[in-house]
């Protein structure tokens, strides 16, 4: 996984040039349709080589991309009225003429590509967080030689708007504990900050303060959530801010029913001058990061800070996200298992209502 994650850092470094296919071609035509031929050529983003001119016969060698000398056949004998002819070999491959057109073109973006991650994943007191490659050179501890980081702004890094849709269970995270356990041995979680570590032993016959139950709280990385419900999806392709309060409202309900509470946060990582907010309706607050802050990293730093006195589960659907929240000691919860306990607690609610 890492010389896999390391590959493609270095692509996303390396700045990558497009190639393209090209045609070798030798075109024989009338002397008086030369002119043409050239331009043509020229227009196509193609190179003549070599030009033959044998009494009222010419002959062109050169190389063209495939792309513009894919239907030239055809246009070459309609001005020639049929007296010339072309050959095309495959050539080489050259530098595009138009490489960003292409990458536009494509619609792939690797910083979507979670299938394909190019971040890397650092430890810290005991518990995992995700470094996007671009920083990840200057965190580590002994910087490659030839290091190439850049900044954000270099790097021009997206929005991660939706992620692959994860269907973990909590059944599946104990037994993957049981398998780690029974392999390293005993797990046991920190508690306290990593200064106070290494603090001289108490003295004897002092009592230890018994860990505060806490209360459950749930995080939401709201257009994560989103993409992941066909029915919020829906909506969301005629008026988004309808899908976003229809599931901000559900989750109202939600929380007053089983008295828990929520944080629901949506992405404003590219709100020019964001200043980020938070806004409360009951038990749940709705948070909009500032300017160059992700939901992820809201979420991450939240349940590490949290997690130690509160029961904390964490909706999402991002893979990467959902190893890191279990590292910092939350709980992870698909977002299919969350919207059934939504649809649970709406019918739990109904019920309640006829009864009285």
């Amino acid at each position: 996984e890492a010389t896999y994650r390391a590959i493609r850092q270095g692509l996303l470094k390396a700045k990558s040039v497009i190639l393209e296919p090209t045609f070798d071609f030798t075109i024989e035509l009338p002397q008086a349709n030369m002119g043409r031929a050239l331009t043509d050529i020229s227009n196509m983003n193609g190179e003549v080589i070599d030009t033959m001119i044998d009494g009222d016969k010419a002959t062109l060698i050169g190389v063209c991309p495939v792309e513009q000398m894919r239907s030239y056949p055809q246009i070459l004998r309609a001005y020639t009225h049929g007296f010339g002819s072309i050959t095309l070999t495959p050539g080489a491959y050259r530098p595009a003429t138009d490489g960003e057109r292409l990458i536009r073109e494509s619609g792939y973006d690797p910083e979507l590509d979670e299938k394909n991650p190019s971040g890397s994943v650092f430890c810290k007191g005991g518990a995992g967080y995700g470094v996007p490659w671009y920083e990840a050179d200057g965190k580590m501890h002994a910087p490659p030689s030839d290091s190439t980081s850049c900044s954000e702004e270099e790097a021009g890094i997206p929005l991660r708007a939706r992620a692959v849709r994860y269907g973990g269970t909590a059944e599946e995270d104990k037994e993957l504990m049981r398998i780690f356990e029974a392999t390293y041995g005993k797990v046991k979680r920190r508690t306290a900050p990593e200064k106070k570590e290494n603090a001289a032993p108490k003295r004897e016959g002092a009592k230890a303060k018994p860990k505060p139950r806490g209360e459950e709280i749930i995080l939401l990385d709201g257009y994560n959530v989103i993409h992941c419900n066909d029915r919020l999806t829906a909506l969301a392709k005629t008026d988004f801010a309808l899908a976003r309060d229809t599931l901000i409202r559900a989750l109202c309900s939600y929380t007053s029913f089983n008295k828990c509470k929520a944080i629901i946060v949506f992405d404003a990582y590219r709100v020019k001058n964001g200043k980020g907010s938070v806004e409360r309706c009951g038990n749940t607050t709705v948070v909009y990061t500032k300017e160059r802050q992700t939901a992820d990293a809201y979420i991450e730093r939240a349940t590490y800070e949290m997690a130690r006195d509160s029961y904390v589960r964490v909706v999402t659907a991002d893979m990467q996200e959902q190893f890191i929240v279990l590292g910092n000691g939350a709980f992870r919860v698909s977002p299919d298992e969350f919207f059934a306990e939504l649809e649970a607690a709406e019918i739990a609610i109904s019920e309640l209502a006829v009864a009285k």
